[in-house]
């Protein structure tokens, strides 16, 4: 029995020695210098928000026809899509563009130059590890329901 004892005390002091190493973030990110440069599409779905259960549909094949491309500069916070006419409904072929909040931005404002401007969910942060922009914009009726949401992955 007092071997037990030895081998439990042994065991609890080997265990309590041991210490979990802190984890680092490693160095923050600049949303401004992720988001800036050229995406190209290569998934579109659509989710119908009217039902109790939100339906989803791919609808990559209806849009990635001609490589649609999307060009964010940091420079002068310019933006242009390479687009043909169905994703030209959706985004402006040239403007300006804006995130929310520098820092951490939740939405991108892309402007026309002409006073126009839509506003687009950031879904997630763009990342140096992950580095996809998937942009969401939900569309809606005169009266304020929202009936569809959009979502493009480049």
């Amino acid at each position: 029995m007092k071997k037990i004892y030895i081998i439990l005390l042994a065991a609890v002091l080997v265990y309590a020695g041991c210490k979990k190493d802190k984890k680092t973030l490693g160095p923050r990110y600049n949303p401004l210098e992720t988001i800036s440069g050229n995406w190209e599409l290569f998934q579109a779905s659509q989710s119908d928000t009217t039902t109790a259960v939100i339906e989803e549909s791919d609808i990559t094949d209806y849009y990635n026809k001609n490589n649609q491309t999307a060009t964010f500069s940091l420079d002068k916070a310019t933006m242009s899509f390479q687009a043909d006419t169905l994703l030209k409904k959706h985004f402006n072929p040239h403007g300006t563009w804006s995130l929310d909040d520098a820092d951490y931005p939740s939405q991108i404002i892309l402007s026309d130059g002409s006073g126009n401007s839509a506003v687009y969910r950031l879904v997630k942060a763009v990342r140096p590890i992950d580095d996809y922009l998937i942009l969401r914009r939900s569309v809606s009726c005169p009266n304020g329901v929202y009936l569809f949401n959009y979502t493009w992955t480049f």
